[in-house]
């Protein structure tokens, strides 16, 4: 089997060392990536085909409603080779409420479109965030509770190959150490994971370039007063305007999101799970929700590490 992004050399200090080791700073060098092509499909096809001759199938594919996911799922339907969509309906205990429904809409209409059957699987997302996330965090050097629980849910599949988006390239510079915490799972827990197909091999990771779409964007009513929102809008937008001119035959969300908005909402209500000491210790932190406190924040206490890496070009 091949090894997933083999091209980026990624790793911990100067020396890009594999162990984690003080000031735990990551570098991340970047000077392989392929470059921008004028059929980026074609790319994606190829990519598909590299994985399915390197990695043992059945293909498991784990996607939302995101425009990464619906690009992974189209590359996937042109290479016409066998796959499965995995989608996660997060739940608290055995409700049958569904927690993030809202980030699921768009996937089920795109895959209904184009004839691509999904397999709904429920993930105790409460029980998750309070028993097991710890394990996960401590192990894979990751204090993402987003993050961590990709990892606990892909144990869903106990064959094959289990298979995530990411996202292109021109977005790398976004992504945090936490992020790739998905990569350290699958480097380290011996079972078959593409952790980002989409930064699978240098020529998929370049091969969408990081042009401006000259296109105003008007933002709804309902983000004005809202700095975090209105600039959500307007990422989300544009992203959605280059990956279709690229010729991507998407079902856009209105705003990204990620499907953790009502689990966070459910943690808002109750304040009583953060003491005034926490509140005092992470004051300067971006957010002061309960749910990050306890779930992001408090790990970084024995997680510790500098989220933003270091790309060389």
């Amino acid at each position: 089997m091949t090894v997933s992004m083999d091209w980026l050399n990624i790793g911990w200090d100067k020396n890009f060392n594999k162990v984690p080791t003080p000031p735990y700073q990551m570098y991340a060098d970047l000077t392989n990536m392929g470059p921008p092509v004028s059929n980026p499909e074609s790319i994606l096809v190829d990519t598909v085909n590299q994985i399915t001759k390197s990695y043992p199938g059945p293909y498991y594919l784990f996607a939302s409603g995101g425009a990464d996911s619906q690009c992974m799922l189209w590359a996937w339907k042109q290479a016409k080779v066998p796959f499965s969509v995995i989608s996660i309906k997060y739940t608290n205990g055995d409700s049958n409420d569904v927690m993030n429904l809202h980030d699921l809409e768009t996937l089920e209409s795109f895959t209904n479109e184009h004839n691509i059957p999904i397999t709904y699987v429920k993930f105790d997302i409460i029980n998750f965030l309070e028993n097991d996330l710890e394990k996960y965090a401590y192990k894979y050097f990751c204090t993402s509770p987003q993050i961590s629980t990709y990892m606990a849910m892909s144990e869903c599949v106990n064959n094959g190959t289990v298979i995530f988006s990411g996202n292109f390239g021109y977005e790398i510079a976004t992504n945090t150490c936490s992020v790739f915490g998905l990569y350290r799972y699958a480097m380290e827990s011996n079972r078959s994971i593409v952790p980002f197909f989409l930064l699978h091999d240098k020529n998929i990771a370049g091969c969408i370039d990081d042009v401006r779409i000259e296109t105003d964007i008007e933002v709804p009513d309902n983000c004005y007063g809202n700095n975090d929102m209105t600039a959500k809008y307007i990422s989300n937008r544009r992203k959605v305007q280059k990956l279709e001119a690229h010729g991507f035959p998407l079902h856009p969300q209105e705003t990204k999101t990620t499907g953790f908005e009502r689990v966070k909402d459910y943690y808002q209500s109750k304040q009583h799970l953060v003491n005034h000491k926490d509140y005092i210790e992470f004051a300067n932190e971006p957010s002061n929700r309960v749910f990050d406190i306890l779930f992001r924040y408090r790990l970084s206490r024995k997680v510790k590490y500098k989220e933003r890496i270091v790309w060389v070009k």
